[in-house]
C-alpha cells in the first residue's frame, strides 16, 4: 500500500555529452551553447555536461598558463550567459551545470559552475584528483574553513575533510534555489561575468541544491567511485612477511623444483589470481551526503578508452540506483579524443532502479548529444528532512516580484520534458566462439591452451570475454553494452577520425606488409568509412535543410569535415581511397604470401595504393657496409657474423620506415597538387603491437614508429580474435583476413630458407606473453614472485620444467628491460588492453635478478 502522505514530482532532466577540444574555447562554447539550446526544447529543467567543457579535459601544462586560461574561461562563460533563447536569456528557466577551471586564492580548481535564472550560484570543486591532475588541479578540501562575517582562514592541507563553516549570505534576485553546504566561501566574480549577471559575488565549495521541491547533489565521477590496481599486493606480501623466504623459493617443493604450496605453509590459501585486478569501487567514509537524503544525483566525468573499463564503470553506477531505488543518477560524459591521444566513450544515461531511462550514443560522430526524459521522483514530505544532513541552508534571496507563484521543480516550462535518446550505429562485430575457433591458429587459441588449467582459463577470459554476459534494461528491453572486439574497433575507428580533424591531416599512410598487425590497421581505416558511409546515407551529404536547430548544427559539423578531406559520396571503397593510402615494400626475404595478401587486402578496401621493391636499397646499404669492413656481408646462415646478421636485418626494417615517409610527401603531391592542395600532409600508422612492445621485438625505427599507433596496447591473440570475426562477416567483405589471420607471424627479414618465425626468435609464445604481461602489468609481479606463481598456479611439472620456466621468465624480464629505449621512441597510443603499457612508468638500465629466480626455481 503507498504512503498517503508520500509525494510526487516529474523532473525534466538530460545527459548530455560533448567532445571537447583542448584549448578550443569557442568552439566548445558553441557546443555547449548549442546543448543547452536543445534541453530547453526538450523542456528540460535541469542540464549537466562533463568534466572541463569549456577549456577540455587534457590541456596538460596549458593548465599552469594560468592567466590564459583563467581569462579565456571566464570570458566565455560571460558570452554563454548572453545568449538568448527567444526574449530571454538561454539560462532563465534551467538549472546549468558548465565545467572549467577556477582559480582562487593562489590555486586551480576542477569546477562546475552551477547557473540558475542567469545567475552563479555556486562554484562546485572536484574533491579527487587522478594523478596527472594533482600537478595542475588542487583538491576541494585545499578551501579548508569558510569565511565567516567577512574574516580569513587557512586553508586544509590535500586530502583533509573541510572545516565546518560557511560564508555570509549571498543575496541572489530572481532565484529560487536554496544551497545546503557547511563549506562555503565568497568568491569575487569577473568584471566581464558582472556586467551580465549583476552579481559581484558567488560561492566556492560543496553543497546540495534545493529546486523547488526536489533535493540535488552533484559529484565528479572520481569522487563517486575509483579504480583500484593491484589490490592483490597486501595479501601477498603478508603471505611472505608471515612465512619467510619458504614461501618463496618453495622449501618442501616436489622433485622438479616446483613448490607445492600447501607443504610450504602448511595452511590453505585463497588462490591469488581469481579475483579481477582491475576493480572499480564506490568511495565510501567520504563526508559525502547520505544518498537516502537526496532526489537527484547528477555524476561528470570521462572513463579513458581502456577496454572493458567503463563495462565496470557502469555495472557500479547502476548497482548504485538498485540500492537507493528513489534516487535518479545522471551520468554526464565527455566523449571524442584529445590532444594526447586518448579517446573518451560518449555513453551518457540517466537511470533510476537498475533502468536506464535514457542515453546517449556510446561511438558517434555526433560531437554534441542531448538525451532526455520526465522522471517521477517520490520524496520523504517531512519539512525538516534538510535537518537529518546537518548542513545549514544557505537561502537564496527572492525578489518576489521577479519570482513566479510557482517554484517547484518544473523549471517554468510549458509542458512535461520530451523524451528523446541518441541511437547507436547500426554497426556490430558479431561474436561467435565457433568462429574464433574455426580460424584461428591453435597456438593463438587460448581456450584451447588453458583448457586443462581452470585458473589459467578463468583469467584470460577476463580478457577476452563473451558478451553474454551483463545486460541493462532500456525500454521495456534487454541491451548489452558492446563486446570486447567492437569496444578495440570503434574506439580505433572513430580515435583516427578524430585525430585527423585534431591534426588537420588529409589521411593516412600506411606501410603493408601482409601481415596482421597491419592488415588490422588497414581494416580499422576501411571500418571507418563505413560508419562514415552509413552517417552519409542517414543524414545526407548536406547540410540538414530541416527546421531543427541542433540536427542542422550537428549537420553542418559533421559535412564541413567530410569536406574537408574531400568526401563526398557516401561509398565506403571510394572513402577509403580517400583516407588510406598504403604502401608495399617487399623485398627478396618477403614471402609470395605476404607479397600476395598484401594486394588482396588493398584491393579489398580500395586503398591508395603503391608498391616498391626495397631490394636496390638494401643492396646500397649492402655495398657501403663492404666498403666499411672490406669483406662481403652474410647473413648468419651464410656464414656472416651476428653483427652483419642483425645489421642486414635492421636495415631493412628501417628502410621501409624511411620510404614510407619518403613517399608520404611525393604521394600528397600526386593527389592534391592537381586540386591546388599545396600544404596537405598524411598520417603514417605505426604497427607494433603490445606483446612486441613489453619483448622489444621489433627495430628501433622500423614500421612500429609512425605518428599514431592503434595497436600498440593490443596483443596479437585479441587481435587475431578480431581478424576472424571480421574476415567471416559478410557485412565487412574482408575475407582474405582468413588468410593473413592463419600465416605464421615471421619478420622476413632472413632468407626464405631460414623460415624465421617470431616465436622462435622470441623462446616465447604469444599465448605465454600475454600471460606473463597480465602477471606483470596488472598483478605487479616482479621476476621472483612471478617465477613462484606460475610454478604453483599456471605451469604444471607435466607442462614445463623449471629450467625452461626460469628461461622464459629471465627472457622475458631481460627483454622488456633491456628495450625500454626502444619504447620510448614509440608514437602515442590508443589505451588498449588493461595489460598495456605506461610508457611514464618504465625503468630504463635495470638488471634481472637471475640469482633470485635459480633460487626460486629450487
Amino acid at each position: 500500500m503507498k504512503n498517503s502522505m508520500e509525494k510526487r514530482t516529474n523532473l525534466g532532466l538530460s545527459c548530455c555529452s560533448i567532445s571537447s577540444v583542448p584549448l578550443d574555447y569557442e568552439g566548445n562554447k558553441r557546443k555547449v551553447i548549442e546543448s543547452i539550446k536543445k534541453c530547453k526544447e526538450l523542456k528540460c529543467t535541469v542540464r549537466v555536461g562533463g568534466e572541463l567543457e569549456l577549456c577540455g579535459v587534457s590541456c596538460r601544462d596549458s593548465f599552469k598558463e594560468v592567466e590564459d586560461m583563467h581569462e579565456n574561461c571566464w570570458y566565455c562563460l560571460s558570452e554563454l550567459m548572453k545568449e538568448k533563447w527567444g526574449d530571454e536569456s538561454l539560462m532563465q528557466n534551467i538549472l546549468c551545470f558548465v565545467s572549467m577551471p577556477v582559480y582562487f586564492k593562489k590555486k586551480l580548481y576542477n569546477c562546475q559552475v552551477v547557473i540558475y535564472r542567469n545567475k552563479i550560484v555556486l562554484l562546485s570543486p572536484k574533491e579527487y584528483l587522478r594523478d596527472e591532475e594533482r600537478k595542475y588541479f588542487a583538491p576541494c578540501s585545499a578551501l579548508g574553513k569558510g569565511v565567516a562575517d567577512g574574516g580569513e582562514t587557512t586553508g586544509a592541507a590535500e586530502g583533509t575533510p573541510p572545516l565546518m563553516g560557511h560564508s555570509r549570505h549571498i543575496q541572489f534576485n530572481d532565484s529560487s534555489v536554496q544551497l545546503l553546504g557547511n563549506c562555503l566561501q565568497t568568491y569575487a566574480l569577473p568584471k566581464c561575468v558582472q556586467e551580465v549577471t549583476n552579481q559581484t559575488e558567488t560561492y566556492i565549495g560543496k553543497a546540495l541544491i534545493q529546486l523547488g521541491d526536489v533535493l540535488i547533489q552533484h559529484v565528479f565521477l572520481n569522487d563517486l567511485m575509483h579504480v583500484e590496481r593491484g589490490v592483490l599486493v597486501d595479501a601477498r606480501v603478508e603471505q611472505f612477511n608471515r612465512h619467510g623466504v619458504a614461501y618463496m623459493t618453495g622449501t618442501g617443493s616436489s622433485t622438479n623444483g616446483f613448490p607445492t604450496g600447501d607443504s610450504v605453509t602448511g595452511e590453505t590459501h585463497n588462490v591469488p589470481f581469481e579475483q579481477d585486478p582491475v576493480k572499480v569501487n564506490l568511495r565510501k567514509g567520504d563526508g559525502n551526503v547520505s544518498l537516502n537524503e537526496i532526489d537527484v544525483l547528477l555524476v561528470s566525468g570521462y572513463v579513458p578508452n581502456e577496454l572493458l573499463l567503463f563495462k565496470k564503470y557502469f555495472i557500479q553506477m547502476m548497482k548504485l540506483t538498485q540500492c537507493y531505488p528513489h534516487v535518479v543518477l545522471s551520468y554526464n560524459s565527455n566523449s571524442g579524443c584529445d590532444n594526447y591521444f586518448y579517446k573518451y566513450d560518449g555513453f551518457s544515461f540517466i537511470s533510476q532502479n537498475n533502468q536506464v531511462l535514457t542515453k546517449n550514443a556510446r561511438f558517434t560522430f555526433d560531437e554534441v548529444q542531448v538525451a532526455s526524459v520526465s522522471v517521477l521522483l517520490k520524496r520523504d514530505p517531512h519539512p525538516g528532512r534538510e535537518s537529518k544532513m546537518n548542513f545549514p541552508i544557505i537561502k537564496v534571496d527572492k525578489d518576489e516580484k521577479n519570482v513566479q507563484s510557482k517554484t517547484s521543480a518544473d523549471g517554468d516550462h510549458d509542458g512535461e520534458c520530451i523524451f528523446s535518446y541518441t541511437k547507436e550505429m547500426e554497426l556490430c562485430i558479431k561474436y561467435s566462439k565457433e568462429v574464433i575457433w574455426a580460424n584461428l591458429p591453435q597456438n593463438f587459441n587460448w581456450q584451447m591452451y588453458t583448457k586443462n588449467n581452470a585458473l589459467m582459463s578463468s583469467l584470460m577470459r577476463k580478457y577476452h570475454p563473451s558478451p553474454d554476459g551483463w545486460q541493462y534494461q532500456f525500454c521495456k528491453q534487454k541491451c548489452s553494452l558492446h563486446n570486447v572486439y567492437e569496444e578495440l574497433c570503434f574506439n580505433s575507428a572513430l580515435y583516427m577520425w578524430h585525430i585527423l580533424h585534431l591534426t588537420h591531416a588529409k589521411g593516412f599512410m600506411l606501410a603493408l606488409s601482409g601481415g596482421v598487425d597491419s592488415g588490422f590497421s588497414a581494416c580499422m581505416v576501411y571500418l571507418l568509412s563505413i560508419m562514415i558511409e552509413m552517417c552519409m546515407k542517414e543524414r545526407g551529404a548536406h547540410p540538414f535543410d530541416g527546421s531543427d536547430p541542433f540536427a542542422r548544427f550537428l549537420s553542418e559539423q559533421f559535412c564541413h569535415k567530410l569536406k574537408r578531406l574531400l568526401i563526398d559520396t557516401p561509398c565506403r571503397k571510394e572513402i577509403c581511397n580517400k583516407l588510406l593510402n598504403t604502401l608495399s615494400l617487399p623485398s627478396k626475404n618477403s614471402s609470395e604470401n605476404t607479397k600476395s595478401y598484401s594486394e588482396q587486402l588493398t584491393r579489398a578496401i580500395n586503398s591508395y595504393h603503391t608498391v616498391y621493391c626495397i631490394d636496390d636499397l638494401f643492396d646500397f646499404f649492402k655495398s657501403a657496409g663492404r666498403n666499411l669492413i672490406k669483406e662481403e656481408m652474410k647473413f648468419k646462415s651464410q656464414g656472416g657474423s651476428n653483427y652483419q646478421d642483425l645489421c642486414l636485418q635492421n636495415v631493412q626494417s628501417r628502410s621501409r620506415l624511411l620510404m614510407t615517409y619518403f613517399f608520404s610527401p611525393l604521394i600528397c603531391h600526386k593527389r592534391y597538387a592537381p586540386l591546388n592542395l599545396h600544404n596537405e600532409f598524411l598520417l603514417t600508422i605505426g604497427t607494433g603491437n603490445l606483446d612486441e612492445t613489453i619483448t622489444g621485438y621489433y627495430t628501433k625505427y622500423d614500421c612500429s614508429s609512425g605518428d599514431i599507433n592503434l595497436i600498440g596496447n593490443v596483443s596479437k591473440i585479441l587481435i587475431k580474435e578480431t581478424m576472424c570475426l571480421l574476415a567471416n562477416d559478410p557485412m565487412y567483405n574482408l575475407s582474405v583476413c582468413n588468410f593473413i589471420n592463419k600465416y605464421h607471424p615471421s619478420a622476413e627479414l632472413k632468407p626464405l630458407e631460414n623460415t624465421q618465425t617470431d616465436e622462435d626468435d622470441l623462446n616465447l609464445k604469444y599465448l605465454e606473453i600475454k600471460l606473463l604481461s597480465i602477471l606483470k602489468n596488472n598483478f605487479f609481479l616482479g621476476p621472483s614472485s612471478m617465477m613462484h606463481y606460475l610454478a604453483r598456479y599456471f605451469w604444471s611439472e607435466g607442462s614445463m620444467s623449471a629450467g625452461e620456466m626460469l628461461d622464459k621468465v629471465k627472457t622475458f624480464f631481460s627483454r622488456s628491460v633491456q628495450n625500454t629505449h626502444k619504447v620510448l621512441i614509440l608514437p602515442p597510443a590508443l589505451m588498449g588492453e588493461a595489460c598495456g603499457l605506461h610508457l611514464s612508468s618504465l625503468v630504463n638500465f635495470a638488471r634481472v635478478n637471475v640469482d633470485a629466480l635459480k633460487r626460486v626455481a629450487g
